[in-house]
């Protein structure tokens, strides 16, 4: 997500979007606070580590990298106040799929609403991703997999890989571990297999594309 961001920032051009002084907002949304602090570090490292990439960093804050050029990486909370009043055109979604609780029957629907409203300024240029260990089978994480997953599809790819796939570095010998000690918690986050061990009462069927 965090590499993601500094390119989408750094090395495509939005002027053609933007009226005098409007930046482009690469979003980065997290599940929480602490979450969104260990992505803006993520962020912060990946500039700092560069000496090509240093220069072009004009201010930063814990959420928010403004660089040189039309690109601003602002890092927020999955809530669908906060994240309106930005002209965004990138949107990473963080651990997607851990974004629904008690508070709100569809916080990540809400959020997700609110985001795409956000996007209207960049067409089909707007790009959104979402990443996430699997949880239950609702949601926007869910719909889109249901909806896209090994279909053909021009504008929406969904992939879905375990955990020694997208990162061979953890020991298998771990993860058997994890299967002998809870098999279906395992099947989620290291087979990344959506639960169904959980009741939902409505289900719900997304209505609009996942990405533009």
């Amino acid at each position: 997500m965090a590499l993601i961001a500094v390119f989408k920032a750094l090395f495509v051009d939005w002027r053609p979007f933007l009226s005098p002084g409007e930046r482009a907002v690469i979003l980065i949304v997290a599940a929480d606070r602490e979450q969104a602090k260990i992505v803006s570090r993520y962020v912060i490292g990946i500039l700092r580590a560069s000496p090509l990439l240093v220069p072009l960093i004009e201010s930063d804050t814990a959420f928010s990298i403004e660089l040189a050029g039309n690109g601003v990486i602002e890092i927020a909370t999955r809530n669908y106040r906060t994240v309106r009043g930005r002209s965004v055109a990138v949107a990473l979604l963080d651990e997607l799929a851990f974004w629904r609780d008690e508070e709100s029957a569809n916080p990540d629907r809400d959020v997700f609403n609110a985001i795409r409203a956000a996007m209207a300024t960049f067409g089909d240029q707007a790009l959104v991703i979402g990443s996430s260990t699997p949880y239950g089978q609702s949601g926007v994480l869910y719909d889109a997999f249901d909806r896209f997953h090994a279909k053909e599809d021009s504008a929406n790819i969904v992939w879905q890989a375990p955990t020694r796939v997208m990162n061979p570095t953890v020991p298998q010998s771990f993860i058997d571990a994890e299967f002998e000690r809870d098999s279906v918690a395992a099947t989620a986050e290291y087979g990344a297999e959506f639960r169904s061990d959980f009741d939902r009462l409505v289900p719900h069927v997304i209505d609009f594309e996942f990405d533009s």
